[in-house]
């Protein structure tokens, strides 16, 4: 049996706090949650070179884009979901 002491609206306060800052950025706009995301890479460092392998499931490689501009390696891409309607709910 749990038993949690305290108050139950509060702690739910404090979950609907946290929703909206996942939500919302630094300056209050809206995407935070997958601007700040990041997908497991290894790196793998040799001697003339740096390997990467970055776990992208669901993704091709063709919508994937990599970039390198001032030491900065950009990895970016946009997963699409199939949708599909049918009727009821």
């Amino acid at each position: 049996m749990l038993v949690r002491s305290g108050d139950p609206f509060r702690e739910l306060g404090l979950l609907s706090s946290r929703l909206d800052s996942l939500f919302r950025g630094e300056d209050g706009d809206a995407g935070e949650a997958t601007a700040n995301w990041a997908p497991t890479m290894d790196v793998i460092e040799k001697d003339d070179s740096i390997l990467l392998r970055a776990e992208l499931p669901g993704m091709n490689e063709e919508d994937v884009e990599i970039t390198v501009e001032n030491r900065y390696l950009t990895i970016q891409g946009e997963k699409k979901f199939e949708h599909e309607e049918g009727e009821g709910n």
